[in-house]
């Protein structure tokens, strides 16, 4: 049996016309900001993915709206430093993993596009569409999400969305899929119960293993490392608090995120994953306004590499699909799930906890899972 997860991101902004190191405070500040955002949810999201995005459009940025671009990603870092990450990272697609990034920018007719930009080399990231066709435009944009995500995400804008007033769509979408290095047993597989806040609890399919993980115990959580075939890993932080995880992730810090993600020691222990799915959609334009992102969110958004008129950004859909599946068989008799008398460590992720998909020593989601349905 393989356990394999499958992970989609993809959002779009809308504009409206007016008549260094890892990136770790800005994935910290946004996941924060999210769950600040959406308390009680499951969430996962891709702030490299939504980086990504933008950065096709900052690159045209001009004065403060350029400026603030640049802050997020960290003081001194270079317009380019996205791209550059980006870059590295698709080298790893095909090395026992799948990784796809894709952008595209749809601009309305009515905006005239600089010369200079038209003979862009990036042409194919670019697109004009007749928004007043909104079916049309709808069909496009969302058949090219459908096609980067192989399926798994087939609609991210509607005709509501798209319509005469719209003049520029970016979309973004990030596909990943990963296969566990050390595989699950399915026959180990057994319904436990999870504990999604105090007194509820409830039946999930719980997997089980016990072997060697990259493995660390903080004051606050225990950290396991399930590596896929390739350069990625699954990052989870299970709160020693039953129900720490609020405070878990308020505390978050640049060097505790940086404890989690290295100086791990591998260890032999016994893991108990519940399988989960969460698909998570969030408007997360307020999220980068309080990170600093401002002046692009204006009428005076500036983004004159493109265009001499003021396109300010409307709105930023975020989208991510989060599965897992299993396939295939490993033979071999059933055992006890629960071994009273060992002396490894024991993590049970039966409560609500962290985890991060890292892969290239970025990260590519993080999310909080909170409840299974």
């Amino acid at each position: 049996m393989t356990r394999r997860i499958v992970l989609v991101a993809t959002f779009v902004f809308f504009y409206g016309f007016v008549t260094s190191e890892p990136l770790y405070e800005y994935e910290i500040g946004l996941l924060q900001k999210t769950l600040d955002k959406n308390s009680q949810d499951n969430v996962v999201i891709s702030g490299f993915s939504i980086l990504n995005g933008l950065e096709l459009v900052y690159r045209d940025a001009q004065g403060q709206t350029r400026q603030e671009f640049l802050d997020l990603i960290g003081k001194g870092s270079s317009s380019t430093l996205v791209s550059q990450k980006t870059r590295a990272l698709q080298q790893l697609d095909g090395r026992n993993l799948t990784l796809k990034l894709a952008n595209k920018a749809y601009i309305s007719a009515k905006i005239t596009i600089k010369k200079e930009h038209t003979r862009d080399s990036r042409d194919d990231l670019i697109e004009q569409l007749n928004f007043e066709d909104s079916k049309r435009s709808t069909d496009l944009i969302n058949g090219f999400v459908n096609f980067t995500t192989n399926g798994l995400i087939d609609k991210i804008v509607t005709q509501d969305d798209v319509n005469s007033n719209t003049n520029l769509v970016m979309v973004n979408a990030l596909y990943f899929t990963g296969e566990f290095a050390s595989k699950f047993n399915k026959n180990k597989t057994k319904n436990l119960v999870f504990y999604p806040k105090a007194g509820v609890d409830k039946e999930v399919p719980t997997m089980y293993k016990k072997a060697p993980f990259p493995y660390k115990s903080t004051a606050e959580a225990d950290v396991v490392h399930v590596l896929y075939k390739g350069n990625a890993r699954l990052v989870l932080v299970v709160p020693k608090e039953k129900f720490g995880l609020d405070k878990l992730v308020k505390e978050l810090d640049s060097e505790k995120l940086k404890g989690y993600l290295n100086g791990l020691e591998s260890r032999g222990i016994e893991l108990f994953l519940p399988k989960f799915s969460i698909s998570f959609e969030d408007d997360v334009r307020e999220q980068l306004q309080s990170l600093g992102l401002k002046k692009g969110f204006s009428p005076e958004a500036d983004f004159g590499g493109l265009t001499d008129q003021k396109v300010p950004i409307d709105k930023v859909n975020h989208k991510v699909v989060f599965k897992t599946d299993e396939d295939g068989t490993v033979a071999g008799a059933s055992t006890a799930v629960v071994s009273s008398r060992s002396f490894s460590p024991v993590v049970n992720a039966d409560h609500p906890f962290l985890f991060f998909v890292v892969a290239d020593d970025e990260i590519i989601f993080s999310g909080t899972l909170r409840d299974i349905e």
